[in-house]
């Protein structure tokens, strides 16, 4: 909604009222979801667009195979990254034409980077990876003479995390999964490059699974504890990466509500 604002673009929100006729309906609801394909069967809504995150990707789910069923009042279903995409279009194929991807953005007048850092603290976000990979990281850290700092999913609050990504000159995310990863997406805008732990186990390329939006300018990703040494052994590849301008050039907030409006307006 701020983005919406900033860029000029005039919206309701109202979760609970009946939509406006032959308006153009984002659901982020679940619960929603059902409600709104009824309207747009009736008429009253002139495009549904189904939002990230509001339909799930499995497809024993009821609400998956109610959209599947339905698939013809449904103009758009949008989710954050590929990966996400592919589990749709894997579970049901029908609904290839009109699953697209679209990532939020990152508000860059509230993520802005310090001046100066000291180059020595390392953010160790600690989401859900086993203890013993957790355990490892920081022993790998204090090794390289650097300075982890902690921060656990759901513990902190936005300004602790703004407070510590502007002491930070670097951050390992530990995670197994992301539909995008906001929260390291807030790093690079504060150029803060990431190292992405990956779970080889899962069957995704983990390169596009635990951290979906990762690249050679935003930073690196290691399975294993020796090839996290080596990456903070030699930190010459810090020179290669530039996330701060990558965000700016691909996610900020104003291209990612341009590219919405144009989505849910337009279509693909």
């Amino acid at each position: 909604m701020r983005g919406l604002k900033r860029c000029g673009y005039p919206f309701t929100y109202d979760s609970l009222s009946l939509p406006q006729k032959g308006s153009n309906v984002i659901t982020f609801y679940q619960d929603a979801v059902k409600e709104q394909i009824a309207l747009k069967r009736s008429g009253h809504i002139r495009r549904l667009v189904i939002a990230p995150c509001s339909l799930p990707i499995i497809s024993s789910d009821p609400l998956f195979k109610y959209v599947v069923q339905h698939r013809e009042y449904v103009d758009l279903i949008l989710v954050h990254t590929e990966w996400a995409k592919h589990r749709i279009i894997e579970n049901a194929p029908e609904l290839e034409p009109i699953v697209t991807t679209w990532p939020i953005g990152v508000d860059l007048q509230e993520w802005s980077p310090p001046s100066t850092r000291t180059g020595k603290q390392v953010l160790v976000y600690q989401k859900n990876s086993p203890s013993e990979v957790l355990d490892s990281v920081v022993d790998s850290v204090n090794k390289e003479n650097l300075e982890p700092v902690l921060l656990n999913y759901g513990n902190y609050n936005i300004d602790d995390f703004y407070r510590t990504l502007s002491d930070c000159f670097l951050a390992i995310f530990l995670s197994r999964v992301e539909t995008q990863g906001m929260a390291m997406n807030e790093c690079w805008a504060m150029d803060v490059p990431t190292i992405n732990w990956t779970d080889s186990k899962n069957i995704f390329n983990q390169h596009q699974h635990s951290a979906p939006l990762l690249t050679l300018q935003t930073g690196r990703h290691f399975c294993h504890s020796d090839e996290l040494r080596q990456l903070l052994s030699d930190l010459s590849w810090l020179g290669t990466c530039n996330p701060r301008n990558w965000i700016i050039g691909n996610l900020s907030l104003e291209t990612s509500i341009h590219r919405l409006v144009h989505l849910v307006c337009n279509g693909l």
